[in-house]
């Protein structure tokens, strides 16, 4: 009751009596309502005392936070100090580009001193000397000697041989004496040439500047980097001083709140602990009103008759089976399709494409942009064919190349372990098989994180869910599924075990129920089997 005033009846014969036991109550109540005052007031106050020293000492310890990065990084505010070292950059790279650009200079101007360099000789040929032949004097004197001794001959003969050889020997001696030089150089002297001296030094002062521009090069490089360095880690110290700047202001106030409450507790403890007043004093009714029995109990029983008629109605109403679409579509929350399938059942293989009615069930994996899309697959009673749907949509999404993994929940086995167990073919290829059978919830944990790794490499993700009805809690591996495809068998399932079924994944987060209506047939019906298979479960 929301109300603030509490009315107090009491019926006995003696009307007297029946007003001191109300004027006791009373003081009873009152009396009780202030030691729970006291109480609750104390309780309270030992709680605002200890959260108020709490968050005191939370503050504290912010502003310790605050004035440690301050004191690390030199300056009270950490943006104005992103701007100084914004602007210290700014130098610093434009002294590394003037630095690069007088190395460049530099370095070409080496090398083109030293392309003239090396056409210039290191040294030339200052003076020559030039002294007699004497080897022209040698051939003068032997033809003198030979005029001479052919003057003598001429003297005595005038002719024979040896006047010959004498004439012979003259006419070779003045061709050696018209070929010789009289004159020769005798030595030659060289000196460094000043060009080759002068590019030389240039070279060398050349290089010293470029050595000194490397340096410089070096030095500011090496400033900006640090500086980059320090500008990178300054966004996260702003960031951490924000983040400790609302931390303090929410402190702030939250203790300032406190502070307020456990002042104006303190002043209230010291007056009167309870508001408790008497509105009016017992009095007795002049006009008593009796229980008529007879017409409460009449009433009672035909509204129970009444009640009842109507539960059981609602309870047979559920109870009753769901036998065709028309039905199925009454009680389904949001149909995923216009006209929800019934799907024929068949056992699955690896070698061939399943029927086009499980392939139509992969439509929302193939429209989704989500991936890995996690697909479910529930029965609600045993053997409405939730092991054979789940193995063939696995099969059917292998053959099309999509890798896939299928989670086998069911402890039974079935289909989901023979194919893990198959030999190999182009759908096994890009199909993995996962065993995550188990009640105990951390074992069922454990399972699950073993089944996040292994689908970071898949696209499609099938959980053979174990049936809603046999006892089983699907809840652990249908939180986070994307669909689940509820199988509901025709002329078994119970209309109140569907609506269950629905809502215990409506609960559990999933976004799309997917409905199939399942029936069984028989060899007597029209359906013709593969390969002599056994019979199936086929739509209707």
């Amino acid at each position: 009751n929301m109300s603030d005033i509490i009315a107090l009846r009491v019926r006995m014969p003696d009307k007297e009596l029946a007003k001191d036991i109300l004027n006791e109550i009373y003081l009873a109540f009152d009396a009780q309502n202030q030691e729970a005052s006291r109480e609750v007031g104390a309780r309270a106050l030992t709680y605002l005392t200890s959260q108020t020293n709490q968050i005191e000492a939370e503050l504290k310890k912010v502003d310790t936070q605050m004035e440690a990065l301050r004191r690390q990084y030199g300056a009270p505010a950490v943006d104005q100090q992103i701007q100084s070292e914004i602007q210290t950059l700014r130098t610093l790279d434009e002294a590394n580009e003037q630095a690069k650009i007088e190395y460049a200079a530099s370095a070409a101007l080496v090398q083109t001193l030293r392309e003239q360099l090396r056409g210039v000789k290191p040294s030339i040929q200052s003076a020559q000397n030039v002294g007699i032949n004497s080897n022209y004097q040698r051939i003068e004197a032997a033809l003198a000697d030979a005029h001479t001794e052919k003057a003598q001959l001429l003297t005595q003969w005038k002719g024979g041989p040896m006047l010959t050889a004498v004439s012979e020997r003259i006419k070779n001696l003045e061709e050696q004496l018209k070929a010789a030089k009289p004159n020769i150089t005798s030595g030659t002297q060289t000196s460094i040439n000043p060009l080759y001296q002068s590019l030389s030094g240039e070279i060398a002062q050349a290089q010293s500047r470029v050595s000194a521009a490397h340096q410089r090069v070096l030095v500011a490089s090496n400033a900006v980097e640090s500086k980059r360095q320090l500008l990178n880690r300054l966004p996260e110290v702003q960031r951490k001083m924000t983040d400790l700047s609302r931390q303090q202001e929410s402190l702030t106030r939250t203790y300032l709140q406190y502070k307020d409450s456990l002042d104006s507790l303190k002043v209230a403890q010291r007056g009167r602990v309870t508001q408790s007043t008497l509105v009016s004093p017992a009095f007795v009714n002049p006009k008593p009103v009796s229980p008529n029995m007879t017409l409460n109990l009449a009433a009672g029983l035909l509204a129970g008759l009444l009640l009842g008629l109507l539960t059981a109605f609602q309870s047979e109403s559920k109870k009753s089976p769901i036998r065709n679409l028309t039905q199925l579509n009454r009680l389904a929350f949001e149909p995923s399709f216009r006209t929800i399938p019934e799907l024929p059942f068949a056992n699955p293989s690896l070698s061939r494409m399943p029927d086009d009615s499980y392939v139509a069930l992969l439509g929302n994996f193939i429209r989704s942009p989500h991936k890995p899309y996690r697909l479910g697959v529930m029965g609600i009673d045993p053997g409405s064919g939730a092991t054979t749907t789940a193995a063939s949509l696995a099969i059917a999404a292998a053959l099309e190349k999509r890798h896939t993994l299928l989670v086998d929940t069911d402890d039974k086995g079935g289909h989901a372990q023979r194919l893990g167990s198959g030999e190999p073919s182009e759908a096994s290829a890009h199909l993995t098989v996962f065993k995550a059978v188990g009640e105990d919830p951390l074992e069922a944990g454990r399972k699950l994180d073993e089944i996040r790794m292994l689908e970071q490499h898949q696209e499609l993700c099938i959980f053979d869910l174990k049936p809603y009805k046999s006892g089983g809690n699907p809840l652990a591996f249908a939180s986070g599924l994307d669909e689940c495809i509820l199988l509901v068998r025709a002329g078994r399932t119970r209309s109140v075990d569907f609506l269950q079924a629905q809502q215990m994944l409506s609960d559990a987060g999933v976004r799309i129920v997917t409905v199939v209506l399942s029936r069984t047939r028989n060899l007597d019906d029209d359906f013709s089997f593969v390969d002599s298979e056994p019979p199936a479960l086929v739509a209707r």
